[in-house]
């Protein structure tokens, strides 16, 4: 496995700057993961992947760049997962969103949508 710190110039902010992506390579695949961190172009050294000093607050960006280095070669070494545990989806039938959207429009006055949404769940169960 290896990894790069990259500027991602595909995509740009209003303000011209650019988000700092690290990138994972293992095979033939690659991941990104944001670092929240937005640079324009020269305030970027892509040899050394550091934050020039002519930009605001490049010690704290380059502080924050050398904990995810540090992060990522421990999940080298130690063969950790890149991806941090993500809470699953709940799944949730049409029925149950139909009558959770019915009891809000009840608790907040508008009975007649409450209605119609009863009405509709009530159809879609008979079919």
């Amino acid at each position: 496995m290896k990894f790069k710190i990259v500027l991602d110039k595909r995509h740009t902010r209003e303000d011209n700057k650019y988000p700092l992506k690290l990138r994972t390579y293992e095979g033939r695949g690659s991941k990104e993961r944001s670092l929240n961190i937005f640079l324009q172009e020269n305030e970027w050294d892509t040899e050394s992947q550091t934050v020039l000093t002519t930009c605001k607050g490049y010690k704290l960006y380059n502080s924050k760049i050398l904990q995810e280095k540090a992060e990522i070669e421990k999940v080298i070494l130690f063969g950790e997962d890149i991806v941090k545990p993500t809470k699953p989806k709940q799944k949730h039938s049409i029925i149950d969103y139909g009558k959770k959207l019915s009891a809000e429009f009840e608790r907040t006055g508008k009975s007649g949508n409450s209605i119609v949404y009863n009405t509709a769940m009530e159809m879609l169960l008979r079919y």
